[in-house]
C-alpha cells in the first residue's frame, strides 16, 4: 500500500532526491500533479517540460520513478 502524502510532500522528497544527481548547475523544483489511476499506478505524475529542465534531469527522473510511483500516492 502506498503512503499517502501532500503535494508539497512529494515536491520536497523528489526535490532532495534529485539534488544527489548530477544535472548541471541549478535547481529545478518539480511539480507533482494528481491524475487518474492508471493500471494500478500512483495517481501523480510530474509535470515539467523536457526542454525547460537541466540537462540531465529527464534520464535522472526516469532512472528514481519507480521508487517513488511505488511509495506514494497524493492525498485528495
Amino acid at each position: 500500500m502506498r503512503e499517502v502524502v501532500s503535494k508539497a510532500f512529494l515536491r520536497l522528497v523528489i526535490s532532495a532526491r534529485l539534488a544527489n544527481e548530477t544535472m548541471g548547475a541549478g535547481t529545478f523544483w518539480v511539480t507533482p500533479v494528481r491524475c487518474a489511476r492508471r493500471a494500478g499506478g500512483p495517481n501523480w505524475r510530474n509535470s515539467f517540460d523536457p526542454a525547460a529542465v537541466p540537462k540531465g534531469y529527464t534520464e535522472a527522473w526516469e532512472r528514481i520513478r519507480p521508487a517513488f510511483e511505488a511509495r506514494f500516492d497524493l492525498s485528495p
